[in-house]
């Protein structure tokens, strides 16, 4: 857990032993349990500790094989750990019966070489640097919160959890890819690009390996969502049962800890829910406490999910604690603090430091959230039986007739429901991709037709009518979710807590891409197989509720943002730079902050938050003159003076 980086000279150039100090101090606060280096003439590596697990202890890092010329670091930790180790089939000298996360990847490695990620399973990002073959080996898991940054340029090979600390390296430009920053400002990135947003600094994808050695570097996908083998049974009860089981594993696995106390983020639907049932008897089984933190927002009343909540805290006894999120909306100010050197955009809220502080206080290190669960559970884009019929299968309106007797609906409410209704929205949704881009983009530019070209390739992409493509889509493509979870671990880990997401385990998403899409997906029926696994364990009222979409909570802040971000468009160095227009961002702004619009500031915010990251991380401006921070002054490293 915590974080790395270093440096590697590839030509065998002797490394200035400051630069890799310089990194260890932007990344200092990943350090919780200390900050430890390992420096020899051409190679320097930092590993930021921070011990979650009960054996994270044992091994320290960077970790220095003398009798292999290995060195290996972690950021996180391996699920699946028995398997692994019976895998593994412990030699002579391997005494320990749980070695830490860092030796059994070693092991793994002396095993099956740069094979070796297909048999890891986790949330973790690893390198391993090869002395006597002069190789560096990157791995990131194909599912978690885990980044990895580098850059390779000349003879040197940097890397480091976090983007901050290469900008200090004195190859590394801060020319931004402004194609990339449109992708961002669109939510149209897409997980497998490995371009991050300043052009000499990338990150490693999900699921890759990045092989470097002095001829070059490459990287390889070791996972893939056709990789996943069919999963059939003759009954439905016995794909919950199987979930059962699987959600059983992972979550047992999920709350081992070196702590008394773990926190959840509870929200009354059935994702968290099913954390908090099955993390809370493990815990306290071994001598450990779960507390429950449920953020909530009094208006509109269909967005206040303290009655569900009030409803656990009476069947399962679990310690909540509710914390209002109004306060915690952020200030232009407080947006141009949390826009990080990753990437140009941020949160809409800060996190509640009220539970923040109550979980520290109560000795826990971990933040459980049930993240991931709403994309994984809830099928793909297209709705299974839609495509069924699509290619000519009608036994599906059979289908259809024999289960609208079991629901309470009318006939042709369901029916409505069920086929006319996901056809429109599929219909919209196309016609809305493949119309204009978004006005505010500067036309008439090489930038503009590469990412129109980009725009109407998404747009294709997002019509074919493959199921497992749609929903491995849904999870990271359609989603914004490359980004939206880099922003979150960084926001815990900044406030000195890990954050584990159980249902981004990669055993649930091989279950959810084998079985038949209509197990999840079923005549309107939204995470049917889930609520078939949770029957018995979570409150009969949260297993069959139906989340009503809630209005557009945050709008009046978000008409207050819109005004005070005005003044950051007149003039604008994304205008400067010629990737949006200056006048027609502030008509949208303007168009907001009169009339709202459900849903329409998030491109809003987008673009604000990408014209802070461009004048803090790009052009190293002292950001002044903002509302709110008249007397906080923030330098070019973004700390405040």
């Amino acid at each position: 857990m915590g974080g790395m980086c270093g440096i590697v000279s590839l030509d065998h150039t002797p490394i200035d032993p400051t630069l890799l100090t310089g990194m260890i101090e932007v990344m200092r606060y990943r350090g919780v349990d200390g900050v430890f280096s390992h420096f020899t003439p051409t190679t320097a590596f930092a590993h930021f500790a921070h011990h979650t697990t009960p054996t994270a202890y044992k091994t320290p890092q960077p970790l220095v094989d003398t009798a292999s010329g290995l060195i290996l670091m972690i950021d996180g930790r391996l699920s699946d750990r028995e398997v692994l180790i019976s895998r593994l089939r412990p030699t002579e000298g391997w005494s320990d019966p749980s070695p830490s996360d860092a030796d059994l990847i070693l092991r793994a490695y002396l095993k099956w070489g740069r094979d070796c990620p297909q048999h890891l399973v986790g949330d973790y990002a690893f390198i391993l640097w090869d002395a006597r073959a002069g190789e560096m080996l990157c791995v990131r898991a194909p599912f978690g919160i885990r980044a990895l940054h580098y850059c390779h340029k000349r003879h040197f090979f940097a890397f480091a959890t976090d983007a901050a600390p290469l900008l200090g390296l004195p190859w590394v430009s801060r020319e931004p890819d402004l194609l990339a920053v449109l992708k961002g400002l669109t939510a149209t990135q897409t997980e497998d690009d490995d371009t991050g947003f300043f052009k000499d600094i990338h990150w490693l994808p999900r699921g890759h390996t990045l092989h470097l050695s002095k001829k070059g570097s490459h990287h390889t996908a070791f996972w893939a969502p056709e990789l996943s083998p069919p999963i059939r049974y003759r009954e439905a009860d016995q794909y919950g049962e199987h979930l059962r089981h699987l959600l059983t594993t992972i979550i047992a696995e999920g709350v081992q800890s070196a702590q008394p106390t773990m926190g959840i983020m509870i929200s009354g639907g059935m994702d968290s829910t099913t954390i908090a049932a099955l993390a809370k008897p493990t815990l306290e089984a071994n001598g450990h406490k779960l507390i429950a933190y449920n953020y909530f927002k009094q208006a509109p009343p269909t967005y206040d999910e303290r009655p569900l909540v009030r409803l656990l805290m009476a069947e399962m006894s679990l310690e909540t604690r509710f914390i209002e999120i109004e306060p915690y909306f952020l200030s232009l100010a407080q947006l141009a603090e949390l826009t990080f050197a990753e990437m140009p955009s941020t949160t809409i809220m800060r996190l509640p430091t009220e539970g923040i502080e109550h979980l520290r206080s109560s000795g826990g290190k971990v933040m459980l959230a049930g993240y991931g669960g709403d994309y994984f559970f809830a099928g793909p884009a297209l709705p299974p039986h839609l495509y069924q019929l699509l290619r000519g299968d009608l036994g599906v309106l059979g289908r259809f007739l024999r289960a609208s007797g079991r629901r309470p609906e009318s006939l042709p409410k369901q029916f409505l429901g069920a086929f006319v209704k996901p056809l429109l929205e599929v219909g919209l949704r196309g016609r809305k991709a493949h119309a204009t881009l978004p006005v505010w983009i500067r036309s008439g530019s090489s930038l503009y037709s590469a990412f129109e070209t980009h725009w109407q390739g998404r747009w294709k992409a997002s019509r074919q009518f493959s199921p497992i493509h749609s929903l491995y889509n849904a999870v990271w493509q359609r989603s914004g979710m490359r980004d939206s979870l880099l922003l979150i671990e960084r926001l815990y880990a900044d406030q000195r807590l890990e954050l584990r997401l159980p249902l981004m385990d990669q055993r649930l998403a091989r279950f959810v891409l084998g079985i038949p899409p209509d197990q999840l997906y079923s005549f309107g029926e939204r995470k049917a197989v889930l609520r078939r696994a949770v029957k018995g364990l979570v409150p009969e009222v949260i297993r069959t509720h139906k989340k009503v979409p809630a209005p557009d909570y945050f709008q009046p802040w978000a008409q207050r943002m819109s005004r005070q971000c005005l003044p950051l468009f007149s003039p604008s160095r994304l205008d400067q730079m010629g990737v949006v227009d200056d006048a027609s961002v502030r008509d949208a702004l303007n168009h907001y902050a009169k009339a709202a619009e459900p849903g329409g500031y998030f491109y809003l915010h987008w673009l604000c938050s990408a014209e802070l990251w461009l004048r803090k991380w790009v052009k190293g401006e002292l950001l002044v003159n903002l509302p709110g921070m008249s007397s906080r002054l923030l330098d070019t490293n973004g700390d405040v003076l």
